[in-house]
């Protein structure tokens, strides 16, 4: 968590605290809800007491409740103290104090009507910063949004664990590219923050698939070593951690594993084919290592930082088509009935066209002249889909998935 300190504007230090009664001159006085985890508590303590205020173990007749909203014990809080014959005292979201703090001086107690700490990672305030592309007025509207709605700011990227940055300036894809494989760090744009508000939800986009360029050139062979293999295993174990994701003996993988050498200087012993070539060899082996690896370090769930799967663009044309066509009776979750027709010469999937993550079943094409290709599976977790095509572009086998009907 930030500093208690770290989210306020520069000011007079011999000016009043935020949170002193220049009327009364005397301090504010605050409850806090007894259950609210042990570090808000202790945070909230430190910003009121540093701005003038005090913070009682009792409710006050004149004064501040501040309450989690979304929990059970914060309801019941306000219930019993929102009282209007005490216009004096009000029962607010405990982001007040952080975000008055932001702004320099006590917000409406209006202002935070249907407020709730939205911005919290493992249910701790999460850490903000603004990149000067923003400008001067945006970032001081940016920095309210986010502490009253739970976040807190913090100055250096690397104690971030969300970048706000104006994506219609080139210095947003340039943060964006150099935490791509960052799984703690996202890249967001405003109106991103906008969203997130409205819908009162905290979720991250995860930036699109890239596109990889061409082969590199060759090096010099060098013999692999037990440093190599598993430097390569940590590698796949944070850009594809499940096996079932596919992709793992795929061109791209390792092709950007190549191009990002000021990520993975190792990289450079070896050209992208050879590391894929070492893998497909070594796979038991490589496997154990990822096993390994990731007991010991878990991915994140929402796929931050792992390496995204494009379909090509007739594959992926014909899987949403069959997706659309629903089953008769069906509610929703689907099967496609076996196709029996041939793809128009226009629709059949050139070699270069199959896209990265597909996997050739070697034994089938031996026994049937046929081409299998197995899927990865859609992002909600759902099964595959499998297409199996023979030399002149017939449709042998048929697709089949299991589509969500969301």
């Amino acid at each position: 968590m930030a500093d208690a300190n770290e989210s306020q504007p520069d000011g007079d230090s011999n000016e009043p605290g935020v949170f002193h009664d220049v009327a009364f001159n005397q301090p504010l006085k605050f409850h806090i809800q007894k259950d609210l985890r042990e570090e808000i508590v202790q945070w909230l303590e430190q910003m009121i007491t540093d701005n003038g205020g005090q913070v009682l173990h009792q409710v006050p007749l004149n004064g501040y409740v501040l309450i989690d909203p979304t929990s059970e014990r914060g309801q019941k809080l306000s219930r019993k103290w929102s009282n209007d014959e005490k216009p004096d005292r009000h029962v607010v979201c405990w982001t007040f104090v952080p975000g008055s703090l932001s702004v320099g001086e006590r917000l409406p107690a209006q202002a935070m009507q249907d407020v709730i700490p939205l911005f919290l990672d493992k249910g701790i305030p999460a850490g903000f910063t603004l990149d000067d592309n923003l400008g001067p007025s945006l970032i001081s509207e940016l920095r309210l949004k986010i502490t009253k709605h739970g976040g807190t700011l913090v100055k250096k990227y690397s104690d971030a664990r969300v970048i706000i940055s104006d994506d219609s300036k080139p210095s947003f894809e340039v943060l964006t590219e150099r935490f791509r494989h960052d799984n703690d760090t996202y890249v967001e744009s405003p109106t991103w923050l906008d969203r997130c508000i409205a819908f009162g939800r905290y979720e991250h986009t995860l930036p699109p698939p890239k596109v990889v360029g061409g082969r590199r050139p060759g090096a010099t062979r060098n013999e692999y070593c037990p440093e190599d293999d598993q430097l390569l295993a940590e590698y796949i174990a944070k850009r594809l951690p499940s096996n079932d994701m596919r992709g793992r003996t795929g061109n791209g993988l390792y092709k950007e594993l190549c191009e990002r050498i000021d990520l993975y200087p190792w990289a450079s012993r070896h050209p992208w084919n050879s590391w894929r070539n070492r893998y497909k060899t070594k796979r038991d082996h490589l496997d154990r290592l990822i096993d390994d690896w990731l007991e010991k370090n878990p991915q994140p769930t929402d796929g931050k930082g792992q390496y995204n799967i494009k379909l090509s663009k007739v594959l992926a044309e014909h899987v949403n088509q069959q997706k659309s066509t629903p089953e008769p009776g069906g509610s929703g979750t689907t099967e496609t009935s076996p196709l029996e027709s041939r793809w128009s010469a226009s629709k059949r999937p050139r070699s270069d066209e199959i896209a990265e993550g597909v996997q050739l079943d070697a034994g089938a094409r031996k026994r049937t002249k046929s081409l299998s290709i197995d899927i990865q599976a859609d992002e909600d977790g759902e099964k595959g889909s499998e297409v199996v095509i023979d030399a002149e572009g017939l449709m042998l086998g048929h697709l089949f998935a299991a589509v969500s009907g969301a």
